[in-house]
This record gives C-alpha cells, sequence and structure tokens, in this order.
C-alpha cells in the first residue's frame, strides 16, 4: 500500500513537469534562434578553412537600471503570480538577477526580463500614497492607496474595502479626486 502510495504522488509531482516537455513550452530565458550571418564575398564554400562568423556580444544591461539593495517587483509566473523582494547579486551579463523574497526570506534567481523596479512615482505620475480607483472588477470599482509603483506600468494598490494588496497594472487604475 505504502509502495503504491508513493508511486502514484510521484507520478503526479512528475506530470505537469512532462506535459511542459512534451508540449515544448518556451521557458523563461530560452533564447531564439538567431539568423545565420550572411556569407563573406569573395570566400569560395567549400573544403578548407572557413573564416568565424562575427560573434554577436550579450546585451548589455541598461546601466545602472538594476542594482544591489533595489526593491524589485518579480513576475508574472505561473498563475500570474508576483513577488517583491531585493536585490542582492546582479550578474555579470544583467540577466540573471539574485532576489531576496520578502515572504520566505529566501534567494531566487530571476530573468532580468521578468524584474521591475521599485519607483516614486509610476505611469502617468501615479504615486506612492496617492489615492486612486481601481476597476472594473466585475463591474465594480474600489477604492484605495498606491502602496508602491514599478516599472513597466505596474502598482501594488492597497483597497479599502478589505486592507488587502493587489498588484495592479496602469490600465486598471485612476487617480481619485
Amino acid at each position: 500500500m505504502k509502495a503504491s502510495f508513493v508511486f502514484f504522488s510521484l507520478i503526479l509531482a512528475l506530470t505537469p513537469v512532462l506535459r511542459a516537455e512534451i508540449t515544448d513550452l518556451p521557458q523563461p530565458g530560452d533564447e531564439f534562434p538567431q539568423p545565420l550571418p550572411p556569407d563573406t564575398p569573395g570566400t569560395p564554400p567549400g573544403p578548407g578553412p572557413q573564416p568565424e562568423p562575427p560573434q554577436q556580444p550579450a546585451p548589455n544591461p541598461i546601466p545602472g537600471r538594476i542594482s544591489v539593495g533595489d526593491y524589485v517587483l518579480s513576475g508574472p509566473f505561473v498563475g500570474k503570480q508576483y513577488y517583491t523582494g531585493v536585490v542582492v547579486q546582479v550578474s555579470g551579463n544583467g540577466r540573471l538577477i539574485n532576489v531576496r523574497d520578502d515572504r520566505d526570506r529566501k534567494v531566487y534567481q530571476r530573468d532580468a526580463r521578468l524584474i521591475s523596479k521599485r519607483m516614486r512615482c509610476g505611469a502617468r505620475s501615479i504615486c506612492e500614497g496617492d489615492r486612486i480607483v481601481e476597476g472594473p472588477t466585475n463591474s465594480t470599482y474600489y477604492n484605495g492607496t498606491v502602496h508602491s509603483a514599478y516599472e513597466r506600468g505596474l502598482f501594488v494598490i492597497r483597497r479599502d474595502q478589505d486592507g488587502r494588496y493587489y498588484i495592479r497594472d496602469q490600465s486598471r487604475i485612476q487617480r481619485a479626486y
């Protein structure tokens, strides 16, 4: 009985991984194939030494965009989940960022494309502490306060109704007057 329970548990745990492998879904950080460089003029094709194709350097990170100690919002991940945290390390090429998560205090490696840096004011000059109207959510609008603003037009909103925090895109909020 115990062995069959372990067997079925293992099958259930591996099912999402196997499904992702079978469907060959892209994962964060997957590189898209680049076109081949054009042939060098005057070089005959065929046997013999061929010149090496020019190497494309890795894209440089935007200077000063993210550095150690910045507060960031990571996501979206599976299930549209976002996580807040503090940057503890940035890779040399700027593509990978280690973030200490605010919830469990563990350090996770994140793709730089999924990181939004915290700012004082966000899109449309909506700033921390501003009163907003958020919605519609199921044809309902909610009042709240901007807790924090991030790059890419993302905001953490604290609703007056329930006191909970929500991640919202700039298109879903308006400044209350």
